[in-house]
């Protein structure tokens, strides 16, 4: 391989093609979507604090643009630039993580997802399968009234944990 100057690390494309860049040449295009309306030397500033971070202290000379690019945008989320992105949990995944200890597992199980993803600041959080996870607590293959009751508990749950847990926070709450 051909010795590169101290100051070019190179970004390798999913298509295997490579891009040599210092940290002041490095594009903002490659970036994405996500970077369009902030400050391009905001985000020149960023980029080279994620180049300096690949190529001093981890030592790296070749990073695929994908990883700088999560990279990048982590960086810029932390610093509070760009919102996190939403959030789905699977509330049949839940019921079926839950398994022998059932409601009681379930609801737990929930109220520690909802924290967990909370503490990301999302923008929204979308519960899916709610239909799906009522039946499967409810022990039914057919809805039936004892479904419908379990859904209602859900929904009841989720709005409680949501006023008292998500208060502060911006987040959207979707339930489907």
């Amino acid at each position: 391989m051909i010795q590169l100057d101290s100051d070019y690390l190179v970004l390798q494309a999913e298509n295997g093609e490579c891009f040599f860049c210092t940290p002041e040449g490095l594009s903002v295009e490659i970036l994405g979507d996500w970077a369009s309306g902030l400050e391009p030397e905001l985000i020149q500033n960023a980029a080279e604090a994620v180049w300096h971070h690949f190529k001093k202290d981890k030592s790296r000379e070749v990073v695929p643009v994908r990883e700088f690019s999560e990279m990048l945008e982590n960086a810029l989320r932390g610093l509070g630039l760009i919102a996190p992105k939403a959030v789905e949990i699977d509330l049949l995944q839940v019921a079926a993580q839950a398994g022998v200890r059932f409601e009681l597992g379930f609801f737990t199980d929930l109220r520690t997802e909802l924290k967990k993803n909370l503490a990301a600041s999302p923008v929204q959080i979308r519960f899916i399968h709610l239909r799906e996870s009522a039946k499967q607590l409810a022990g039914c293959r057919r809805w039936n009234q004892a479904c419908g009751e379990m859904h209602a508990r859900i929904l009841d749950f989720l709005r409680g944990a949501w006023d008292t847990d998500a208060r502060a926070s911006q987040a959207l709450l979707i339930i489907q």
